[in-house]
C-alpha cells in the first residue's frame, strides 16, 4: 500500500510514552545542567504533536531522547510499550534505520550523491537492491513534487527543495513516526510555508505521526496538540481547535495571551513509580502481542559507501 493511501485505525494506547524523563548533563566543573525535568507525555498514533518553545528550553534534546540518540538519567521512555533503554545496539539501530524518520535544520544531505541516491541512501545497508531502491526514491520524489530533480546533484536545489529531499530520505522506509527538528530554520518564509504545508499533508492525508520541534508561534495551527516546555519542564499543553487555522496562518507572531487563551488539556493523574505497570492488563496483553524487531547481522566496519558517504550517512544517524 502506498505511503499517501494508508489508513489507520484509531488505537486508544500510545505509540511513544514518556514516564517522568530526566536528563542530566555533567560540566568539567562537577557542575550540573537539569535540561529536562520529569516530563510526562503520550504521543497517539496518527498525531500531530508540536514541542514548543524558547531557545535553551530542551526541546531538541527532548526529541532526540525520544528518538533513541540519548538516554535518559532517569525515567522510561516506551516506543509501542516497549522500553527502549532495553534495547541492544543492534535493535537500536535497526529502530533509528527502519522505524522512524528524522528531520533536521540543516538538510545533512551527501554533496557527492545526486538527489535519488541520497532519499535512497537509509535502504542502502537494508540490503534492498539497487532497482528497488531507485523505485522506492523515484516515486517518494514524484508525490513530494521533485521528480524532475531525481538526477540533480543536490547543489543544484534550493533551499526549500534540499529540505524536502532530507522530508522523502526520512519518509523513505515507511516510519511509524516522523520527528522534525526547525525544520524550517534555514528557509525563506515561502520557502518554510511549503515544508509546512507538506508535513501537515503528510499526517492529514497520509495519517502519519508527527512531533516536530519550533519556537515559532505560526506554525502552531498544524498540530493537534501542542506541548510548552520551558526550563526543560512541560508549562502546559493545549488541544488545537481547526478554527484556529485561520488566526496563525496570518503568518503573525501571536501574542502569548493569545496562545493561552486556547483550551489546556486535562491533566491525565501522574505516572505510577517506576517498576509499577501503567495499565496492568492491557500493557501485558499488547507487549506480549507486540513482536521484537527481527535481529539482524550488523556489519559496522563493512561499509558500502565511499567513505565520505558512510561518516555523513553516521552523522545522519546521530552516531558517534
Amino acid at each position: 500500500m502506498s505511503l499517501f493511501h494508508r489508513r489507520y485505525t484509531v488505537h486508544h494506547y500510545p505509540v511513544v510514552e514518556l514516564q517522568n524523563v530526566s536528563k542530566t548533563y555533567w560540566l568539567s566543573n562537577n557542575n550540573k545542567v537539569d535540561v529536562i525535568k520529569n516530563v510526562s507525555l503520550k504521543i497517539k498514533k496518527g498525531e500531530y504533536v508540536i514541542i514548543f518553545g524558547p531557545s535553551g528550553s530542551g526541546k531538541s534534546t527532548l526529541l532526540y531522547l525520544i528518538a533513541g540518540l540519548e538516554k535518559p538519567t532517569s525515567g522510561r521512555i516506551l516506543i509501542r510499550h516497549r522500553d527502549i533503554a532495553r534495547w541492544k545496539n543492534e535493535e537500536l539501530a535497526r529502530f533509528h534505520r527502519l522505524k522512524i524518520g528524522i528531520v533536521f535544520q540543516s538538510f545533512n544531505l551527501i554533496k557527492s550523491l545526486n538527489v535519488w541516491e541520497n532519499v535512497a541512501l537509509p535502504q542502502v545497508e537494508s540490503g534492498i537492491p539497487y532497482k528497488e531502491r531507485y523505485k522506492n526514491a523515484l516515486t517518494l520524489l514524484e508525490h513530494l513534487g521533485l521528480e524532475k530533480h531525481a538526477h540533480k546533484h543536490v547543489n543544484e536545489l534550493s533551499g526549500g527543495e534540499q529540505q524536502r529531499v532530507a522530508i522523502a530520505r526520512a519518509l523513505i522506509n515507511n516510519p511509524f513516526i516522523i520527528m522534525l527538528d526547525e525544520p524550517t530554520g534555514n528557509l525563506d518564509s515561502v520557502s518554510a510555508n511549503e515544508i509546512l504545508e507538506l508535513v501537515y499533508n503528510l499526517n492529514r492525508k497520509s495519517h502519519h505521526t508527527i512531533l516536530m520541534v519550533t519556537h515559532n508561534p505560526a506554525h502552531l495551527q498544524y498540530a493537534h496538540r501542542v506541548i510548552f516546555l520551558k526550563d526543560g519542564q512541560i508549562n502546559r499543553e493545549i488541544r488545537v481547535p481547526r478554527s484556529s487555522r485561520v488566526v496563525f496562518s496570518q503568518g503573525q507572531i501571536i501574542p502569548e495571551f493569545q496562545i493561552t487563551a486556547l483550551p489546556e488539556i486535562e491533566k491525565e493523574p501522574p505516572f505510577p513509580t517506576l517498576g509499577s505497570a501503567p495499565y496492568p492488563a492491557e500493557a501485558s496483553a499488547i507487549s506480549s502481542s507486540t513482536p521484537s524487531l527481527p535481529k539482524e547481522t550488523v556489519q559496522p566496519n563493512k561499509p558500502v559507501l565511499p567513505d565520505e558517504s558512510y561518516e555523513a550517512l553516521r552523522r545522519y544517524r546521530g552516531e558517534p
